[in-house]
């Protein structure tokens, strides 16, 4: 029997979950309030992991009648992300884990994302990722545990981070996108966008553009809520389409049957929908996690922690959180 838990902490979400072997006893999120800020300020979020995660973690392990002695390892996430917050949940981690003597496990925010598909699925290796989050946008094979190779990514902005820009002109707080999407059920009418990258036969992802197209059109409209409701339609709509050309670029490369569909963005039920019925079109196996668990948190990270542990692979208390940390460059034991 294995008692661990995952931190989280690369942004502005503290999350802890408690596990028992695969079974998730607790899994709490505290999110900070930025709206009067208009986004993230990489101080404050430090200052309050700071202040938020050793009573989280104390909490979920009184309520379960547990104590950080029945622990039997501590991962947290390594990166990518901001390096105040990173800190937070990296030293605090690892003085547990060295003052307890069992190990230590850095794990990467992204391969986190992508393996919690895993959790309760038949999933196996060879797979395709498409991870759509704040702050990435990407399609990566993941060609074997900890070995990932990048196909394609976005050259701007990511889906999250351009709706989280015009949600903040529409009036709505951070994250934008679960609000954009209830708005968005209001319209029939969408507003039409053109598809970023359109017909240039890559891999790769750019919304900067169609960001700036659906700020001037709100600037320029009556900013009426049914405006609103169609320009949200309208963006998921082209997000779609992008996410879907790029893909199809993908396929016709590379022959992979399994894809996940993970990250922050996976949440929305619209575009979870619509890329189901177009794997399943194409002969393709989705894997998407739970909404609950496509957004940031501790489960994910603890979940895969454990199957590092599993294969005796830890991380060296002198382990630094890597802010840049790529996908296709994941060293669990630096």
């Amino acid at each position: 029997m294995v008692y661990y838990v995952g931190i989280e902490t690369s942004c502005d979400d503290t999350a802890v979950a408690l596990m028992k072997n695969e079974k998730c006893l607790a899994n709490e999120i505290v999110t900070h309030n930025f709206s009067d800020f208009g986004g993230v300020v990489p101080e404050y979020a430090s200052r309050e992991h700071m202040s938020i995660l050793p009573n989280l973690l104390d909490n979920i392990l009184n309520k379960h009648n547990l104590s950080l002695t029945d622990l039997s390892f501590i991962s947290a996430t390594k990166g990518p992300g901001l390096l105040g917050s990173l800190m937070v949940g990296v030293q605090y981690s690892k003085s547990l884990a060295w003052g307890l003597s069992i190990p230590f496990i850095g794990v990467h925010h992204l391969e986190a994302h992508a393996l919690i598909a895993k959790w309760n699925s038949n999933l196996e290796f060879p797979f395709g990722i498409l991870l759509v989050s704040g702050g990435h946008t990407c399609i990566v094979l993941a060609r074997e545990f900890g070995k990932y190779e990048i196909l394609g990514h976005s050259i701007d902005d990511a889906v999250g981070e351009m709706l989280d820009k015009v949600g903040r002109c529409l009036g709505f707080e951070n994250p934008a996108g679960p609000h954009m999407e209830q708005c968005a059920k209001n319209s029939n009418n969408p507003v039409k966008f053109t598809e970023p990258l359109r017909n240039d036969g890559s891999m790769n992802f750019s919304f900067s553009g169609l960001k700036t197209a659906a700020m001037r059109f709100w600037e320029s409209s009556d900013k009426s809520e049914q405006v609103k409701s169609d320009l949200c339609l309208g963006l998921q709509q082209v997000i779609v389409k992008s996410i879907a050309s790029r893909l199809k670029n993908t396929w016709d490369k590379y022959e992979v049957k399994s894809w996940v569909f993970a990250g922050g963005v996976a949440s929305n039920l619209y575009i979870r929908s619509h890329l189901t019925d177009l794997c399943d079109e194409y002969g393709k196996d989705i894997f998407i996690p739970d909404p609950k668990l496509c957004r940031d948190n501790g489960m994910m990270i603890g979940y895969t922690g454990y199957l590092y542990y599993q294969k005796g692979m830890f991380s060296s208390y002198n382990m630094r959180p890597v802010p840049d940390y790529k996908i296709d460059q994941i060293d669990v034991s630096a």
